[in-house]
């Protein structure tokens, strides 16, 4: 049967994370970390992009303080000028399946039961959905092991990663998004 081996040699954040809780393996040396999985909204105004978690909290902080004091609405309002109700309900939305994307992802990989994606997942929630403050958030190669993922740390000085991190420097110079295939390297 084949097996899905994937190397992260920096980041792999958001839907990288999910990729790699399908994985027979994931590679990770001392720079590589994965990243929360919390659904990404582009909001009008912002640039990049901004946590479902983030809209929700800024909404209700919103509510609350409006609810304390009433005559701070027009101040709230203009502060979420560009955030909508139907926004609002798609991050509600986006943040509910978080649990089922990342079940169905660890799923993926046929060697896992389940009930063993079930469990792994609720040890990989706190740190990966609830507890992260920010998109940013590292979870290590430790961190991924300890938590039950397939990781395979290597050692920098070694060969193996010497050649993953060559590769990936390569790369970076690119400035191409390159995938590696069975028999050549496709540049997009």
């Amino acid at each position: 049967m084949p097996e899905l081996i994937v190397i992260v040699p920096d980041q792999a954040k958001s839907a990288a994370t999910l990729l790699c809780m399908g994985a027979h393996q994931i590679l990770m040396g001392p720079t590589s970390d994965l990243g929360p999985v919390d659904p990404q909204f582009q909001v009008a105004g912002i640039d990049g992009l901004v946590s479902a978690k983030d809209i929700i909290a800024a909404v209700e902080a919103a509510e609350q303080a409006v609810e304390q004091r009433p005559d701070t609405y027009p101040l709230h309002a203009s502060l979420l000028s560009n955030v909508t109700a139907l926004m609002v309900q798609q991050a509600r939305s986006a943040t509910k399946r978080t649990d089922q994307v990342a079940v169905q992802a660890l799923r993926s990989n046929p060697t896992r039961s389940s009930a063993d994606a079930e469990a792994l997942w609720e040890r990989l929630k706190d740190p990966l959905a609830l507890e992260p403050a920010d998109h940013g958030a590292v979870f290590d190669a430790d961190d991924a092991q300890s938590a039950g993922l397939p990781v395979v740390k290597l050692d920098p000085q070694g060969d193996h990663w010497q050649f993953i991190w060559r590769l990936w420097t390569k790369y970076a110079i690119l400035r191409a998004r390159v995938y590696e295939g069975r028999y050549a390297s496709h540049v997009m």
